[in-house]
């Protein structure tokens, strides 16, 4: 959550990108944008979760 913020907030990368492309109308790219921060949350998230489970294995889930 805070790489996304990061990015929407001015650090270069994909959230400089996306708000230069919605600057100039390319909508599009904007979508495909959005579709791959949500995919590296996600992937990240379940990432995080699995070591969890490992590393967390006396804490009932």
């Amino acid at each position: 959550m805070t790489l996304i913020a990061a990015e929407l907030l001015g650090v270069p990368g994909m959230g400089q990108e996306m708000n230069s492309a919605a600057g100039v109308g390319a909508y599009e790219v904007v979508v495909v944008y959005m579709l791959i921060i949500s995919l590296v949350y996600t992937l990240s998230d379940t990432l995080f979760g699995f070591i969890e489970k490992r590393v967390l294995t006396w804490r009932p889930s």
